[in-house]
């Protein structure tokens, strides 16, 4: 996976399909591999400090930022067109 496009920084995304808004520390376009060939993505990016921890909060964040981002920008798992 590769970070490819810096597309928003803090992000203010409402979704009225799932009832959900947030801030979004950045939003970028990825480009992965996989047994399906090579995808182009938009996803949520965050950052956190303090302690390495994999919190379950932290995760369901990013989780709920990736619908809010699927809202806007439509499916997620489709290719986008790369400008």
């Amino acid at each position: 996976m590769s970070i490819n496009k810096l597309l928003d920084v803090e992000e203010h995304v409402w979704s009225p399909m799932y009832g959900l808004k947030g801030n979004i520390d950045a939003t970028v376009q990825v480009t992965m591999q996989d047994d399906e060939g090579e995808r182009t993505l938009v996803v949520p990016f965050e950052v956190k400090t303090g302690k390495n921890t994999s919190s379950t909060s932290h995760r369901a964040q990013t989780a709920l930022y990736t619908l809010l981002l699927s809202d806007r920008y439509g499916s997620l798992l489709t290719r986008l067109s790369v400008s």
